[in-house]
């Protein structure tokens, strides 16, 4: 009796989920296995974590001549965790990415100027306090 009601429930939940997953744009947590990769990417020292969302973001299409900065996020996109990548091509040019990771270390790469409009979490870069510094140093 037990096993009957427990099926019945598993399965009119799965058909609602089924029926929800095409309408429904849900913006949840990565899934675990996403996360360790993404936790391993951190404890890289920084070079090796630029030259890894680098060679991710070529790899993709996007020219990226040297990684300035990324940053984890805190959230990321159905199994997919979320990295914001800045780019600098040139002294002048940068560009920001959003690299998403799945759990096999695959990336799917996002401009961050298009996430918001794409229904996926916007890009966070740290700010830096690089006025606050310049003022300090004049003293």
């Amino acid at each position: 009796m037990f096993r009957k009601s427990f099926f019945n429930a598993v399965l009119s939940t799965g058909a609602v989920l089924s029926f929800c997953l095409p309408f429904c744009a849900v913006q949840a947590a990565p899934v675990a296995a996403s996360l360790a990769y993404s936790q391993r990417l951190q404890q890289l020292p920084e070079i090796q974590r630029f030259a890894v969302l680098r060679g991710a973001l070529n790899d993709s299409g996007f020219f990226c001549r040297r990684v300035s900065a990324a940053t984890p996020n805190k959230e990321g996109y159905d199994n997919l965790a979320m990295w914001s990548v800045r780019c600098q091509n040139d002294n002048s040019h940068s560009q920001d990415f959003a690299v998403f990771l799945g759990p096999d270390g695959s990336a799917q790469i996002r401009q961050c100027k298009d996430t918001k409009t794409l229904n996926l979490p916007v890009c966070n870069f740290p700010v830096v306090q690089e006025k606050a510094k310049d003022k300090s140093s004049k003293k």
